[in-house]
């Protein structure tokens, strides 16, 4: 795997993982462009975790403010964050004992779930723009949390957006775009955070699991932390902006042509 694949899917990571076009869909794409290198699945998770480490760092630039608010003054707005949380973390833990993180990596199904999150986001278009640009935590309360945490749950099937099924549920429930925008991602720091912990534990310990010989070099993976997240910080403004304007659905466009491409691709090859 050398440095220019790396930065390639590190710039795809960093825009589509706050843009509502599904960033682990995007993978999978990037995997069937380059399928003659035969990339082990292994090297694909390991890579996939860096990346996200990257955009949790532009999640942290963005929301810095908000962060020191939830560990200072704003402590009783975790217990939301907490419950949204929860069932992913389930999910995520069943995937890995149940090795069905493969499964989900089908083209095929990417294909489909990409022009199911172009209809959610359709479906979803605010009804109003925002009129106020805060950092400042917002009220959630956890029947909202709950929801827009099964929403995420959802997301783990590459082609289904995170932010885009966790921030059209919250619009649904009541919140505002910078709002919905704010709890989704502010929710995903303790999940790629966990996971990122993971990598390094696997790492350091010469887990069994990735054999050396198949290992990203570490260079390669810091590589692909920065690049995703410089790439991720802009384009988090850019959804903020978009949000702000009313103009979530458009994404649709992008979308659901790409599933309707990927499936075809993935049926006739």
């Amino acid at each position: 795997m050398d440095i220019l694949r790396i930065v390639t899917l590190a710039i795809v990571q960093g825009i589509t993982e706050f843009l509502p076009i599904s960033s682990s869909g995007h993978l999978v794409v990037m995997e069937a462009w380059f399928e003659k290198e035969a990339v082990i699945f292994s090297d694909l998770t390991e890579l996939t975790i860096a990346l996200h480490t990257g955009t949790l760092l532009a999640v942290i630039l963005v929301y810095w403010r908000s962060l020191v608010e939830l560990l200072n003054q704003k402590r009783s707005s975790l217990m939301p964050l907490v419950v949204a949380t929860i069932p992913a973390a389930i999910a995520g833990v069943l995937v890995i004992l149940l090795d069905g993180g493969k499964y989900l990596m089908d083209p095929r199904l990417t294909g489909v779930m990409f022009i199911v999150t172009g209809f959610v986001l359709w479906m979803g278009e605010p009804q109003q723009t925002d009129t106020e640009n805060t950092d400042q935590i917002q009220t959630v309360s956890i029947r909202q949390a709950a929801w827009i945490g099964l929403a995420q749950t959802l997301a783990i099937v590459p082609g289904l957006s995170r932010s885009g099924l966790t921030i059209v549920t919250a619009r649904r429930m009541g919140l505002t775009g910078r709002e919905a925008a704010r709890f989704s991602f502010l929710m995903s720091v303790p999940v790629i955070a966990g996971a990122a912990m993971v990598l390094l534990i696997k790492r350091f310990a010469g887990s069994e699991e990735v054999s050396t010989a198949n290992m990203v070099p570490w260079s390669l993976l810091f590589t692909g932390v920065v690049v995703s997240a410089v790439v991720g910080y802009f384009a988090l403004r850019c959804l903020l902006f978009v949000l702000e304007k009313g103009r979530f659905h458009w994404f649709t466009f992008w979308c659901i042509p790409l599933g309707v491409v990927l499936l075809v691709y993935s049926i006739n090859r």
